[in-house]
């Protein structure tokens, strides 16, 4: 399993300085620079984005039910690690955890794992899920879609930055 302070200590996000994001000739103001000072970490979400691939009969149902299932799996696993005495951090994660579903037949219908690494990376349909340091995402295609039909849970896993080759 993984150690949940990592991922915890991934998901917070630290006030840029504005000097980072004006012209070289810009002048703060007292305000501004006492709003930077006092500004506090936040917490940002986590989780993965999933593509489906797949749109034959029956698929609505099996996308709607893995997607449903998938949640479900992450607050199981988090909610071990409370059983393990690490219930502060797990009760953290909880909310956090993102599953950014993404289902465009137009983009994504039939695509392959190489294609689908080029639409992550690329960033199509909007920015995917922060994983933080790693690039990879799930898929939901035909094999998978059909196999929740028949109780079978299984996701593929992809990691972005090591397509695979034909």
């Amino acid at each position: 399993m993984p150690d949940l302070q990592r991922i915890l200590d991934a998901c917070w996000r630290y006030p840029v300085p504005l000097e980072y994001d004006v012209p070289d000739n810009y002048v703060m103001s007292e305000k501004e620079q006492a709003k930077i000072d006092n500004a506090e970490p936040s917490l940002v979400g986590w989780g993965f984005t999933v593509y489906r691939t797949y749109y034959g009969p029956g698929s609505d149902e099996n996308w709607n039910t893995l997607l449903s299932k998938a949640k479900e799996e992450a607050d199981k696993e988090l909610m071990a690690y409370v059983i393990g005495g690490d219930e502060e951090t797990a009760e953290k994660l909880k909310p956090l955890f993102r599953l950014d579903a993404r289902s465009d037949p137009a983009l994504l219908d039939g695509l392959s794992l190489a294609e689908l690494c080029k639409v992550y990376k690329d960033k199509m349909g909007g920015e995917p899920e922060p994983v933080h340091q790693f690039c990879v995402f799930l898929v939901a295609e035909e094999q998978v879609l059909n196999q929740i039909g028949q109780g079978n849970f299984i996701i593929k896993a992809v990691d972005a930055d090591r397509p695979p080759t034909p």
